[in-house]
């Protein structure tokens, strides 16, 4: 059991690892990395971290399912986020993230409904 723990957390943080990025393509695209991008970026991997965290602390059902449903959501976002991107025409950059963040996101998500069935 503590391995499917152990599982999660390193999904869920190589998952929330990308966000580096994002902010690394803030900073080398026309637009400047300003406070107000770098703050998000930073709230934004904090929230990501939350379902990394709980596996490690708890093992309880509800948390079970706290896990599961933020990490299916912030999945959905930032796949959202990388299609953003190849609408905007950024094609390579959108379809990185959306690979990055959908393979990683949807095999945490997976393993945390597995995680909720044990």
């Amino acid at each position: 059991m503590e391995n499917k723990n152990q599982k999660l957390f390193a999904l869920f943080l190589i998952n929330s690892l990308g966000i580096i990025f994002y902010l690394f393509d803030s900073v080398i695209s026309p637009y400047e990395l300003t406070y107000g991008i770098f703050l998000t970026g930073i709230y934004w991997f904090l929230f990501m971290l939350i379902p990394a965290i709980i596996p490690i602390f708890t093992n309880k059902k509800l948390w079970k399912y706290i896990t599961f449903i933020i990490g299916l959501l912030i999945t959905l976002i930032n796949m959202v986020i990388g299609i953003g991107y190849m609408i905007d025409n950024q094609i390579k950059f959108g379809l990185l993230l959306l690979l990055y963040w959908g393979i990683f996101g949807i095999t945490a998500s997976v393993n945390s409904f597995k995680w909720i069935k044990q």
